[in-house]
């Protein structure tokens, strides 16, 4: 436990780190985000998004309740908007970036007055507790999502269940789980069985010793030009992921994956070969750019969960 909090505390400063700070003298989170937006990596981030995008698009739109799980500093915030979301509960570890998303909230607010897909209502709050204790937020949502976070969850079985346990405490039934991940078994495919990988637009170095468990096997990753980026003393710890473990301890708390989606422009974001699989992995084409982003791409799936009770009527498909 303490070197998960460790690494908490890692990940708290790391991202805490990204959001505008008030310390004179820093680069503002905004700049960074500017300096990104022009970088190498534009292209990668403009493709994730867009998965994000049509994920909530199939499964979030005119939904009357979200909670977003390390929601980061309010990145999906238009995207809610666009789905004519009523009202969104974002929780983060870090204080600095969830105070960074509410400036963000009203920002997005005041620049698009009067139009009514900006009534919404979005709140955000700080918490290091999910993963470590039972968490609820109010009443129940109608979904629930983690884009690009529940890998940091998998240091260990108790801490993965409970996250999930914090996930279907919060969803209604018959409500939808969605996010995104780098799949395990691509992890290790890159690192090819070395201790390390570096290539132009990404490096990977994996923690672990002997062979990869399901759970608390530790690596590195730094993708160039974005918020994951870090040098070696600053590195953040993440956990392989892999789908049959994630799906079992899903089980354990009635969430069960969605293996097909009806639209095709979502579809066409993953390869071909995951159409009706539970976990799509991602489909980029750069042209212009290094081939190793879109490796680095490829190395992340979309997944869909329905929440459904036992002894209780089978929920509609709400798409």
């Amino acid at each position: 436990m303490s070197q998960f909090l460790s690494n908490r505390e890692r990940v708290k400063r790391h991202y805490s780190s990204r959001a505008t700070p008030n310390e004179p003298g820093k680069v503002s989170g905004r700049v960074k985000l500017s300096e990104r937006a022009n970088g190498p990596a534009y292209p990668l981030k403009r493709f994730h998004n867009e998965v994000k995008r049509s994920l909530l698009q199939e499964f979030a739109q005119d939904s009357s309740r979200l909670l977003d799980l390390a929601c980061g500093r309010g990145g999906d915030i238009h995207k809610w908007a666009k789905m004519r979301i009523r009202y969104v509960l974002g929780v983060d570890l870090s204080g600095d970036e969830i105070a960074e998303a509410h400036r963000r909230y009203e920002e997005a607010i005041e620049a698009n007055a009067g139009n009514k897909n900006y009534s919404f209502l979005c709140e955000f709050k700080e918490t290091d507790k999910l993963g470590l204790e039972p968490c609820v937020f109010g009443e129940e949502y109608d979904i629930v999502t983690c884009m690009f976070a529940i890998h940091y969850f998998f240091e260990s079985e108790n801490m993965a269940l409970t996250f999930l346990s914090n996930v279907a405490d919060n969803l209604k039934n018959g409500g939808y789980f969605l996010g995104c991940f780098p799949e395990g078994k691509r992890v290790l495919k890159s690192l090819n069985k070395k201790d390390s990988v570096e290539k132009p637009m990404f490096s990977i170095k994996k923690l672990w010793k002997g062979e990869p468990r399901c759970f608390g096997s530790g690596y590195c990753i730094s993708i160039t030009n974005t918020v994951v980026e870090t040098d070696t003393e600053s590195s953040l710890v993440e956990y392989l992921v892999f789908f049959n473990v994630l799906v079992e301890l899903a089980k354990k708390v009635h969430l069960y994956p969605i293996p097909r989606y009806q639209n095709p422009h979502l579809n066409g974001l993953f390869e071909d070969e995951d159409l009706n699989e539970p976990f799509k992995h991602f489909f980029a084409h750069y042209p212009g750019s290094d081939e190793s982003l879109e490796e680095t791409s490829s190395l992340y799936v979309g997944f869909a969960f329905q929440k459904r009770l036992p002894n209780h009527p089978t929920p509609a498909d709400k798409r």
